[in-house]
């Protein structure tokens, strides 16, 4: 059903070459130490973080400094022939860019990170896609879980490799079976909701806050801090950007929202309802369409459990457009 290996796709040698191409094309200096670089990242296995790269190269090449190796990276990406992946922990990881597509297990409490491909999962998200008029030109699919051991209390069975930082614990009690920041909640009361929250945090209920939640359990779909502060300033001129940011930024701790992240840095928020959902983005529109498919969910707990994790969350986006919309004009 499914395939977890790790294909490598381009040797030391054939990654430099198209690097090096990239930069006479683009009219960039090819130095000794940009070339070092990329070798010893071609060579690299899994994901890695500039830490980790800087790490192997100053094993050889002692004069290199983090900006370089940063610089590298970032024009790896730029040329196609890197991926950079972002795994929740607030670091940047980067791989070779291979010839076949995959997607991410990753444990939450270690940082490993299996890659994976299940065919049935990209048949379905092609069907859904389908049926909502939607072309998919990418896709990010990660699940998160820990393994069994750490979810029984017990250490982790995966060992990190050394160097490598930890991710954050998951976000669950040992004592539960259901992780926390699943915990369902009803949005129709929200603004109540919020006020008991603050109250058992010590934190001030003020005016200007209940304003901003009770707008904002009143919007539709996702919305960003500029769109939310465009609608409350209606009611209140005076409210400004930094208090519906740290508004919505309590709503978000408090489980009563949830943040998501969206390739282009675009930071979208919504109400907590009762059942997870997945996202379509249209990148000509910005229109964000939700979908669940019981069939993908299953699939993908079944992945889960035969690889030895106890499923957390999971990350399903499809990038593309809706048929009918027009492409962004340069």
């Amino acid at each position: 059903m499914e395939d977890t290996k790790s294909p490598r796709a381009r040797d030391s040698s054939d990654l430099v070459d198209e690097f090096r191409a990239y930069l006479l094309r683009e009219n960039l200096k090819c130095t000794r130490q940009r070339e070092a670089i990329v070798s010893v990242f071609a060579r690299m296995e899994g994901h890695a973080s500039v830490d980790d790269l800087l790490r192997e190269v100053t094993r050889k090449e002692k004069g290199i400094g983090y900006a370089t190796v940063y610089r590298t990276l970032k024009l790896l990406v730029d040329s196609g022939l890197a991926n950079v992946r972002h795994f929740g922990d607030g670091e940047s990881r980067y791989e070779v860019r291979g010839q076949e597509h995959h997607d991410h297990l990753i444990c939450a409490e270690c940082g490993l990170v299996i890659e994976f491909k299940l065919p049935e999962v990209e048949a379905l998200q092609e069907e859904v896609a389908k049926r909502a008029g939607f072309h998919i030109e990418s896709h990010c699919h990660e699940l998160y879980g820990v393994c069994e051991d750490f979810f029984a209390g017990r250490p982790c069975r995966f060992n990190p490799k050394d160097g490598q930082d930890k991710l954050a614990g998951p976000p669950f009690s040992s004592k539960t079976s259901q992780p926390a920041s699943y915990e369902r909640r009803s949005a129709e009361n929200l603004p109540t909701a919020f006020r008991k929250y603050l109250a058992q945090e010590q934190l001030k209920s003020t005016r200007q806050r209940d304003l901003i939640v009770e707008i904002f359990a009143k919007l539709e779909g996702h919305v960003s801090v500029d769109e939310l502060l465009a609608e409350v300033k209606r009611s209140d001129p005076q409210l400004g950007y930094a208090t519906v940011y740290r508004t919505l930024k309590l709503l978000v701790d408090s489980g009563l929202a949830a943040s998501r992240s969206f390739e282009g840095g675009r930071t979208r928020y919504e109400t907590r309802g009762l059942e997870h959902h997945d996202h379509m983005i249209c990148q000509r529109s910005g229109k964000i369409i939700e979908f669940r498919n019981d069939k993908i969910e299953e699939l993908q707990e079944k992945l889960a459990r035969k690889l030895g994790f106890k499923l957390l969350r999971h990350r399903h986006e499809l990038y593309g457009h809706l048929k009918g919309t027009a492409p962004p004009e340069n």
